[in-house]
């Protein structure tokens, strides 16, 4: 595990990658962005290369001020992101986020439990649509 990350956010980042892979997505841990300023947890990369969303694990508290200038750093470099949690916090809906329950006993796969229903970018080859 990366950085000391607790077992929580390793287990999110696969289902992130895996998730990602599913969609028909490239998936790779610990991406860093050209300039320095960024690190993706997972980063998504369509086939041809033309379309990259940064899947974010956050689970370590955050000011929606820090989580916001960071979504801004993602975007200056034209990567897409999208933060998930485990718990509601104040920056959900600040930013592209969602947040879910592990799997448990009652059930096997992952919950949406708060956040976007859908993201959506004016142009036609928007990651989103």
């Amino acid at each position: 595990m990366a950085g000391g990350e607790s077992i929580e956010h390793h287990l999110l980042k696969l289902e992130l990658a895996n998730a990602a892979r599913a969609a028909g997505f490239l998936a790779e841990y610990e991406v860093v962005g050209p300039d320095g300023t960024w690190r993706a947890d997972v980063m998504a990369t369509s086939v041809d290369g033309t379309r990259r969303v940064a899947l974010e694990a956050q689970l370590s508290p955050i000011i929606p001020d820090e989580i916001c200038a960071r979504t801004n750093k993602y975007e200056q470099n034209g990567v897409a992101v999208c933060w998930f949690g485990i718990r509601l916090h104040p920056w959900v809906g600040s930013v592209p986020s969602l947040v879910l329950d592990f799997p448990d006993s009652n059930r096997n796969s992952w919950i949406v439990r708060a956040g976007i229903a859908c993201m959506a970018k004016p142009d036609a080859e928007s990651v989103f649509q």
